[in-house]
């Protein structure tokens, strides 16, 4: 199953995340540690959302930064093997 943040919750955890990065107190593990613990996500969730935070995006800037590249990679690997 994915590891996939519910959208309901992205905004309300980028927010947290944001908050604690312009405290300038936390390093970034210690504030994957408190998304982990405060906030029940997954590793790959917090990252995720710290990340988000970090370049100071929304989901959907993250999505076509991030997302948008690998799917078209993705894509092109799928095309090659359907060529074989």
């Amino acid at each position: 199953m994915a590891d996939v943040i519910p959208e309901e919750d992205v905004g309300r955890l980028v927010g947290i995340a944001k908050k604690l990065i312009d405290e300038n107190q936390f390093s970034p593990i210690e504030i994957i540690k408190y998304l982990r613990n405060e906030e029940n996500c997954s590793l790959g969730q917090a990252k995720e959302v710290f990340v988000i935070a970090e370049h100071d995006e929304t989901l959907g800037q993250y999505q076509k930064r991030v997302v948008a590249p690998l799917m078209e990679e993705f894509q092109k690997l799928v095309n090659e093997c359907d060529e074989e």
